[in-house]
């Protein structure tokens, strides 16, 4: 065989070609990518680093956002306050860590008991509204959070 041939089973080395058996897991270093907003334990917001590229925010930068509740479907709505009308709404102001005080939002909900709550991104202009972006609530293992 020529310095050069190699054989079906090995690979540009001439190491031959394993395959490892089903018990084997391998498990990636990648963290996923997911679009979502939390509310921890201390009613603070987070917006995740994918939903912040989805809402236009770009990395490091402090943003606001006006944040409203669709309680039939258990989601967030939120949008730039430039671009969302919501006549007397305080947008919510977010740090570079993308965290914001959530405690008038918990507190108007009731949602005291139920935290931490995670909504994920689901839809853009939501219900007609241009630039109003919807998470909706992940329920826990255990049941309904919210």
């Amino acid at each position: 065989m020529a310095k050069n041939d190699k054989k079906d089973n090995e690979d540009e080395h001439g190491l031959k070609e394993y395959e490892a058996p089903p018990s084997i897991v391998w498990i990636t270093n990648e963290m996923p990518r997911e679009a979502f907003i939390t509310i921890d334990n201390e009613y603070r917001f987070y917006v995740s680093t994918t939903a912040r590229r989805i809402l236009g925010v770009h990395e490091d930068d402090k943003f606001q956002l006006v944040i409203g509740y669709d309680s039939d479907y258990k989601r967030l709505i939120v949008g730039d306050p430039k671009r969302v009308k919501a006549d007397g709404v305080k947008p919510f102001k977010f740090g570079r860590r993308a965290n914001s005080r959530a405690k008038p939002f918990v507190d108007r909900l009731n949602l005291t008991d139920s935290l931490p709550v995670r909504y994920e991104f689901i839809a853009v202009d939501y219900a007609g509204v241009i630039g109003a972006y919807a998470f909706e609530l992940v329920e826990a293992e255990g049941g309904p959070k919210a």
